[in-house]
């Protein structure tokens, strides 16, 4: 019985994890193709990246750029609001090269998040 009412816990947990951060101010924002929904927990600014690139393109992954931090991303980071109001990052859309290949990427966009709390 407890361990049915864990897994129910944890489901109701990110049940509310999710409501929490569809209620916060996360418009979509396009620009150059490359597409970005943010939210914010007062601390942490999440961001889902999305692309709408045509043709289309096989987009394997993002590097993204951030409060002096640089990394390679699926399609979703978050990064630590250090106390500023307002975050701004560059995202770049990319596809894997193949064997002993770089990736190819598409241009740097630069986007901002003000945060909601």
């Amino acid at each position: 019985m407890s361990r049915i009412l864990t897994v129910a816990a944890s489901g109701l947990s990110i049940a509310l994890i999710s409501l929490t951060l569809s209620n916060e101010a996360s418009a979509k924002t396009c620009t150059r193709g490359v597409c970005v929904s943010g939210a914010d927990d007062g601390r942490t600014v999440s961001v889902a990246i999305t692309h709408t690139i045509r043709p289309p393109a096989r987009v394997t992954h993002y590097n993204v750029q951030y409060n002096g931090i640089q990394k390679e991303v699926q399609f979703f980071f978050n990064m630590d609001a250090g106390g500023r109001s307002k975050q701004v990052y560059a995202v770049q859309a990319c596809n894997r090269g193949g064997f002993l290949q770089a990736s190819a990427c598409g241009p740097w966009v630069r986007f901002h998040h003000t945060m909601t709390r």
